[in-house]
């Protein structure tokens, strides 16, 4: 069986335009309204809302992988390398700290071009030797393993024998890629060595770059991470202005087995990768639609957390409040008050009468030792639980 980096023409991939047209227009449009949105608000609407966005990516692209991460952690650990300030409720371990700093390079440095020991080191901050951020740059090298990734596309047959590239090859296909990446940095005369930039939009670069990557497999593992990570950095240094605030990592977790079979059927079909490409604009505009959704629910928490913050509140009230808020926790009780605030619970009762008595909360109606207070703002679908 031969496949697509044994083609004579490997890497200059085809696609069929007209196919990928309707789709491509449709999310480009939906990408410049929530770009629209985005322009006019302030810098900290647009942090948190990038926030929860990245939170999610990571979540996804480490749950592809098998690997599980808390929210909290991870988001703490993002707040603290985006510079955001948000009531933490976690301190975010060095897992969470490296898979921070590895997206907030690639995102943030979009513009910076790409190296072999920039990748060595996004692979050291996930590997947790780098968890400092990625100036840890240690000595690295690629994939040593000759052997055949079983199962490496789970497609409709169940399992797939992938033989990727040689250990000998990676150094030469890895330059070619990351070459290809640097275009925009490169000599006149350098370009000349170079595979042509025939993507005629950001999208199509970053879903190229993506099965590319994944062809190649340099690493043992985290591969797939680091082929959504280079692919959310094109579109970072193309696209995303105003920062980014889409998951596409999430909507391919759910679209899983679909994303196996697309690819394995790819790369055993010549350079033809319009289904595959088909599949990555789809799930970018999946991705748009519900950062829209997203944007609109943390843009209506900081809203609220603007009108309550007029109330006349103790700092214990506040400190709760803004707790809740960060962390779109929709509902507390007399001990968890307590216990937050570090209080008596008869204080924490009083603190509760009187925000219900400002409107802010409401008490369910289930009663008892337990009773939950709720937040009006949750009752009325603005915040997720």
């Amino acid at each position: 069986m031969a496949f697509v980096y044994q083609e004579k023409d490997w890497p200059h991939f085809k696609w069929d335009l007209m196919a990928l047209l309707d789709a491509l227009v449709r999310t480009t449009h939906k990408h410049g309204i929530l770009s629209g949105q985005l322009s006019g608000l302030s810098p900290e609407v647009k942090a948190k809302a990038e926030l929860e966005s990245l939170t999610s990516e990571i979540l996804a692209a480490t749950s592809f992988e098998g690997t599980t991460l808390r929210r909290e952690a991870v988001r703490s650990a993002l707040s603290r390398k985006l510079g955001i300030h948000i009531a933490e409720t976690v301190e975010p371990d060095p897992i969470s700290l490296g898979y921070a700093a590895l997206m907030q390079d690639a995102i943030k440095n979009s513009d910076q071009p790409l190296s072999a020991e920039r990748m060595f080191a996004w692979r050291a901050c996930v590997s947790q030797q780098g968890a400092g951020g990625v100036k840890s740059i240690i000595s690295g090298a690629w994939r040593t393993a000759i052997s055949s990734v079983k199962q490496a596309f789970s497609g409709s047959r169940g399992e797939m024998n992938y033989d990727p590239p040689a250990p000998e090859c990676l150094a030469e296909n890895m330059q070619a890629l990351i070459a290809w990446y640097n275009l925009p940095y490169l000599s006149p005369e350098a370009r000349e060595s170079v595979p042509p930039k025939y993507a005629i939009h950001p999208v199509l670069e970053a879903g190229i770059c993506h099965f590319w990557l994944m062809v190649i497999r340099p690493f043992e593992k985290n591969n797939w991470l680091f082929a959504q990570v280079l692919a959310d950095s094109l579109l970072s240094r193309y696209t995303d202005r105003h920062g980014h605030f889409y998951s596409i990592s999430a909507q391919l977790q759910k679209e899983r087995r679909r994303y196996f079979q697309t690819i394995e059927h790819c790369v055993q079909n010549g350079l033809d990768i319009t289904p595959w490409l088909l599949l990555f604009i789809e799930m970018l505009e999946r991705a748009v639609d519900e950062a829209m959704s997203v944007f609109s629910e943390v843009l209506e928490r900081v809203l609220a957390w603007e009108a309550v913050s007029e109330l006349p509140l103790n700092q214990r009230q506040k400190h709760m409040l803004h707790y809740m808020f960060d962390s779109s926790k929709t509902w507390i009780t007399t001990a968890s008050y307590a216990r937050y605030v570090k209080c008596s619970p008869d204080t924490a009762l009083r603190d509760i009468r009187d925000l219900i008595g400002f409107g802010v909360l409401e008490r369910s109606r289930e009663g008892g030792r337990n009773t939950r207070y709720e937040l009006v703002l949750a009752r009325n679908g603005s915040a997720n639980q």
